[in-house]
């Protein structure tokens, strides 16, 4: 194989690498005391600043479909739902749109508690990130 054919191929399996294989990440439980500010790295990692910890989660979302050229989202609507959907007031922190998909992820604090909403669909569909067995390194 030539040097240009072996660069290739190392590309190609770098770039198919998973987020925990590229980026040493382990299952388990990530427990944000806030979530503040948030920041896309490769390979769909999410980095979660929470300040009142004063540490830098990075999370794998495994967020892998979605059209970037095509996301719009109505934020008109956008708060209203996550008070219904926590039962509560939610106050907003931060927001980050993953690159590679569209999607639209929200830093959140409902209640004294943080929590991070996955958006999907132009707004219509809201899930919470399940953080309870999660890839995850602590502190990053």
């Amino acid at each position: 194989m030539t040097k240009i054919g072996t660069l290739v191929a190392l590309m190609l399996v770098c770039g198919m690498a998973h987020a925990d294989e590229t980026w040493g990440l382990k299952s388990g439980k990530v427990e944000l005391k806030s979530a503040s500010v948030l920041a896309f790295g490769p390979n769909d990692v999410l980095f979660v600043g929470d300040t009142k910890a004063a540490t830098i989660f990075a999370i794998a979302t495994g967020d892998k479909d979605g059209d970037p050229a095509n996301a719009r989202f109505d934020n008109k609507n956008i708060q209203s739902n996550l008070d219904d959907m926590f039962g509560g007031k939610t106050k907003i922190n931060d927001l980050v749109v993953n690159p590679k998909t569209g999607n639209l992820f929200i830093a959140c604090e409902v209640d004294g508690k943080a929590k991070i909403v996955h958006v999907t669909d132009g707004g219509r569909k809201m899930t919470p990130l399940v953080l309870g067995d999660t890839k995850s390194q602590v502190p990053y």
